[in-house]
């Protein structure tokens, strides 16, 4: 806080933020007036729910939950029963708590690991094209990276697990719950239902109109410099010269991003992208091999703007491309011009 001593500013020292729940700041509250009937949800009114009305509104919240909150939700008694069966292995919920925040944690790292892979192994089988020279190589690299991607298609992101692994961490509390109720012991369960509700309410947290602009804005910085690599392949690709060797659409990405990667006019482009790949590789070869696979990928996508424009103008490319390889194999054609 600032105030003034002889016309001279002094920022006074502020004061620390005691963690101390006795003595937070308080106000006086009132009870709420109502004239319904309890239903398992404290309503500020004069009469409190009991508990077995507790136990059954959360497990309706914990239902609701799983079935609105989902995509394609398998059936909940199956989330239920899953959840009994390694909360049984595991004891109780505290250890299931632990054990389930690892394996979301672990689950994360492993599809960094599978895509980094993935990347290495196929900027491996590009750069070894001499079948004479890398023939043995290349086909085992090409057998592991057609595994990987595999791999990758059937791997559930964390995104994915986020919702269930919350819930049932609270069915686990919510069992416990339940469990030192069933013997008399209320205060206990009382303690584990806070952590069931803790829990629940993470699946119940809706983004804020201000939180979904800020990602848009986010997304979009970090989309940059993909985006002005597309923007040069568009470009390159108008002055493009179709060549014979180009009979697969990845061939004709690894020739743009050549020349992409070549060109003193986009050098800003490559540096930016190759910052953003993460991977900061210090050849053009290594920059035009990500640059390929990207290109490559954002040809197979389905997104608008400049994504929906280089697809297009390259599949048109790529069609003349295939034409002109599958005449050469019969006979003679000359190079197709305005390419």
């Amino acid at each position: 806080m600032l105030h003034s001593d002889n016309n001279a500013l002094i920022l006074e020292k502020p004061t620390s933020w005691k963690m101390d729940s006795s003595v937070q700041p308080l106000v006086a509250t009132t009870l709420h007036p109502s004239n319904q009937r309890p239903t398992g949800k404290y309503n500020s009114s004069g009469m409190l729910p009991n508990m077995g009305m507790l136990f059954d509104h959360l497990l309706s919240m914990i239902r609701s939950a799983h079935e609105n909150r989902q995509y394609q939700p398998s059936p909940f008694p199956a989330l239920w029963e899953r959840t009994c069966t390694r909360l049984e292995k595991h004891k109780n919920a505290t250890t299931y708590e632990k054990w389930k925040l690892t394996s979301i944690l672990n689950n994360a790292d492993e599809l960094r690991k599978i895509d980094d892979e993935i990347a290495d192994v196929w900027a491996y089988v590009q750069r070894t094209r001499n079948k004479k020279k890398h023939g043995a190589h290349r086909k085992v690299a090409a057998g592991r990276l057609k595994e990987l991607r595999l791999k990758r298609q059937s791997f559930k992101p964390k995104a994915e697990v986020e919702i269930d692994g919350a819930l049932e961490i609270s069915i686990a509390f919510w069992i416990e719950a339940r469990n030192a109720y069933n013997v008399k012991d209320e205060e206990r369960a009382l303690h584990s239902l806070l952590q069931c509700s803790f829990y629940l309410g993470t699946t119940h947290s809706p983004v804020t109109e201000s939180e979904a602009q800020r990602g848009r804005r986010l997304a979009t910085t970090r989309d940059k410099p993909r985006l002005a690599i597309l923007q040069a392949a568009i470009e390159v690709i108008e002055t493009f010269k179709v060549t014979r060797i180009i009979r697969h659409q990845e061939t004709l990405c690894g020739e743009i991003s050549l020349l992409i990667a070549n060109d003193p006019k986009y050098s800003k482009a490559v540096i930016d992208f190759a910052k953003w790949n993460n991977k900061e590789p210090s050849t053009q070869e290594q920059v035009s091999e990500r640059m390929q696979e990207t290109l490559f990928q954002c040809a197979k996508g389905r997104r608008s703007g400049t994504y929906a424009e280089f697809k297009e103008r390259l599949n048109q490319l790529f069609k003349v491309a295939s034409k002109f390889g599958l005449s050469n194999r019969t006979k003679k054609v000359k190079t197709p011009t305005g390419w």
